[in-house]
């Protein structure tokens, strides 16, 4: 009965990826589905926010640039707005021009004059020697400003941040909200509302692999093997005793 621990273990963990599989399907057709609903206006309470991600919005207000977050080294996203399958990745969009490049991604607190509301920015990517505000004077707009952006969640990394330098090497929410005297709460600017000689938006990558068809093969294959060697393995035993019998 030991033997059979291995093909029932693998038929078993074959059976839990169509599970995940089908899961995953799930979760990939419902974010395909928010990437095409027209941005909607930012809600007057931010806690709505909480079930939106990947949602787009539209949202007025002002930047203070003044305490602006440095995120990075951060490689500038590119996608090509590829037809996702089920069986691929799906990805949010942007041109190619500084694919490759490292930089920095430029986080602002917004004075939203739809609700009365700050909350975070992603403004987007700028190039390494871009970095600090002073040399993009031309971008830091102080204008009241209309964008259209996606609704995020922060990040997760063992990396530390450094707020005191203000080098971020992940999305931690709460404190860049903390350090830039807003809520916590995060978006990511469209590239549709770019300013001159600002950070490159469009930043959002969305990548989700769904490779559970390779693992649902893998598994029951080991499994429908090590059924195969008992069968065999017990069919010798059983000619060896008949012909000593």
């Amino acid at each position: 009965f030991a033997l059979l621990f291995l093909p029932v273990g693998a038929f078993g963990l074959g059976t839990w990826q169509v599970f995940r599989w089908r899961e995953k399907l799930k979760i990939i057709d419902n974010l395909e589905r928010k990437r095409h609903i027209p941005a909607v206006p930012i809600p007057q309470q931010l806690e709505e926010l909480d079930n939106m991600e990947y949602q787009k919005i539209m949202a007025r207000g002002f930047f203070d640039h003044q305490r602006e977050i440095r995120l990075g080294p951060r490689t500038f996203v590119t996608n090509d707005d590829e037809k996702e399958d089920h069986f691929g990745k799906i990805k949010l969009s942007k041109p190619k021009k500084h694919e490759g490049k490292a930089g920095y991604q430029i986080i602002t607190p917004f004075l939203c004059t739809d609700n009365g509301r700050r909350f975070l920015v992603n403004r987007g990517w700028v190039p390494n020697d871009k970095r600090l505000a002073s040399s993009r004077p031309e971008g830091q707009i102080e204008e009241e400003v209309e964008l259209e952006c996606i609704v995020r969640k922060g990040d997760k990394s063992p990396l530390p941040n450094d707020p005191t330098n203000n080098m971020w090497a992940w999305r931690e929410v709460p404190a860049m909200a903390k350090q830039g005297h807003c809520e916590p709460y995060i978006v990511d600017v469209c590239s549709s509302c770019d300013i001159p000689g600002g950070p490159i938006g469009g930043q959002t990558i969305l990548t989700i692999y769904n490779r559970h068809v390779e693992y649902i093969i893998t598994w029951y294959m080991l499994s429908a093997a090590g059924f195969a060697m008992i069968f065999f393995g017990s069919g010798k035993r059983r000619l060896k005793t008949l012909r000593f019998a």
